[in-house]
């Protein structure tokens, strides 16, 4: 699991660098082990098993791709803090006023060693299409918004600026 968000934490180029790096290195764990022929057979399993692990993980990077008709903005930062974020239509320049925005943020919880899952928070809206969100200087803001008629979220991120 830590190979997965690790993967996807990075980007989709770099995630396909990152897994190839761990299969060469498991690859390379596999060729010096020369203890017995169940050893090899249970590297040769395993690297197998993380092949599978590997494409899966670049599926589910390419699903989280970042819809590009769309895309998030910081209006102003009314109080230290607090800033104002808006979705724009980025054909149009207009702002998408009867969304619902989302703040995404890794969750800790539940059993000892369970793996984080991922939390939607949602934003108190200003009524104008615009959206209060607590963030401070250079935070990365993850963001994702549901719009009605629309199957698919707009998934996007946005740095605060000064």
């Amino acid at each position: 699991m830590r190979i997965v968000v690790a993967a996807c934490n990075r980007g989709a180029e770099s995630a396909v660098a990152f897994i190839k790096n761990q299969v060469a290195h498991h690859e390379m764990r596999r060729q010096e082990s020369t203890m017995n022929s169940f050893t090899s057979i249970r590297y040769s399993a395993g690297s197998v098993v993380f092949a599978v692990i590997a494409i899966t993980t670049l599926a589910a990077c390419a699903a989280q791709a970042y819809d590009t008709n769309y895309r998030f903005e910081v209006l102003n930062r009314p109080a230290p803090g607090m800033a104002t974020i808006e979705l724009v239509d980025a054909h149009t320049g207009q702002r998408v006023s009867d969304a619902t925005l989302f703040t995404v943020k890794w969750a800790y919880g539940g059993a000892k060693n369970a793996p984080p899952h991922q939390q939607q928070i949602e934003l108190k809206a200003n009524g104008d299409g615009t959206f209060m969100v607590r963030a401070d200087t250079g935070d990365t803001l993850h963001l994702t918004a549901h719009l009605p008629g629309v199957n698919d979220l707009v998934r996007g991120s946005v740095s605060v600026p000064q």
